[in-house]
């Protein structure tokens, strides 16, 4: 059995008892299937085909407690809901999944939510869950019996095919220090999701770790009552713009995550849009960094192409293609 770290899991549902379903797991990056009641012959059948069967119930990972369906969320006409920043109210999980590789930093993080019942969805809906996922290093368990199975194959094999990028760690100038858990728990979830919607990158690190850091957020010093929303707020302003490491324009509905080479020569922006569609307004993406050459990479174009960085005081700006779910930009110095 292949250890924990290299494991791609999928969920096989318990109806299915034929091994030919394998069919549609070969010639894809799956290789963990998860389950309480695979039959015998499917699991040998698995085995013999290199496939690990694990248990969710024993499995030595980090399963993300009530997980979000990635999207923007929108009112009882349709339209967008817009959250306290002004831009669309998102549910994404990239703050849960950096709080649980703080937690557990020796675990694989994996996401189990469904696809809602209610709700007609698109192949890129599908794409988003499992970039809103592998894009933070964790995986989301789909099922092979989705009807968009080959779309959600075709989106893992970009991110199987730069591994390297999960071994990045991510640029922060701020340090979050909690322990994440008792009556702090929910107001140092909430305040890391609100400085994700505000594009402040941080880093969850222990107090001793934090000194380095231009500006220091202990979110268990605050009171368990506090408005997470102006404590985001201060924390931003107290960075400040000469803290700023990426900005984006007219991103209403991105998130974004920046991450860099343990060597430091590379960098990745990570752009997750969240309304699984072409974003009306051209993106433009700036870094404070005088980076010397870039490549893009994107769910219609996962084999990459170069991108114009175009030189500011400060850094690049960088004039982002149309694209509806995900786009990655690797940086070179």
């Amino acid at each position: 059995m292949r250890p924990p770290a290299d494991w791609v899991p999928f969920l096989w549902p318990d109806t299915w008892r034929d091994p030919a379903k394998l069919d549609l797991i070969r010639g894809t990056p799956f290789n963990c299937a998860v389950g309480d009641g695979i039959a015998p012959v499917v699991r040998e059948a698995m085995r013999q085909n290199g496939i690990d069967a694990v248990s969710l119930k024993t499995a030595p990972v980090t399963v993300i407690e009530d997980p979000r369906w990635p999207q923007v969320r929108t009112g009882s006409r349709g339209d967008a809901d817009a959250g306290p920043t002004g831009n669309p109210w998102v549910d994404a999980n990239g703050f849960a999944i950096q709080a649980a590789r703080a937690l557990t930093p020796d675990k694989p993080v994996w996401l189990t939510e469904a696809p809602p019942s209610k709700r007609v969805l698109k192949p890129d809906d599908y794409r988003l869950a499992v970039c809103d996922a592998a894009a933070y290093g964790a995986s989301w368990l789909p099922s092979p019996d989705l009807d968009a199975w080959p779309h959600i194959v075709a989106a893992l094999k970009l991110f199987s095919a730069h591994a390297e990028w999960q071994r990045y760690r991510p640029m922060a100038r701020l340090a979050v220090v909690s322990d994440l858990a008792g009556p702090h728990r929910d107001l140092a979830m909430e305040t890391l999701n609100l400085l994700t919607r505000l594009y402040v990158p941080f880093q969850i690190v222990p107090k001793p770790r934090a000194a380095g850091f231009p500006v220091i957020l202990n979110l268990d010093e605050q009171d368990p009552a506090a408005d997470p929303w102006e404590l985001a707020v201060q924390t931003n302003e107290k960075l400040g713009r000469r803290n700023d490491l990426f900005r984006l324009w007219n991103g209403g509905s991105l998130n974004a995550y920046y991450t860099v080479s343990a060597e430091g020569g590379s960098a990745l922006l990570q752009l997750i849009n969240y309304a699984a569609h072409v974003p009306g307004q051209a993106v433009t993406a700036g870094v404070m960094t005088s980076y010397r050459s870039a490549r893009i990479f994107t769910l219609e174009h996962p084999q990459g192409a170069p991108i114009e960085l175009h030189r500011v005081h400060d850094g690049v700006e960088i004039y982002l293609p149309p694209f509806s779910v995900y786009a990655a930009i690797e940086l070179k110095r």
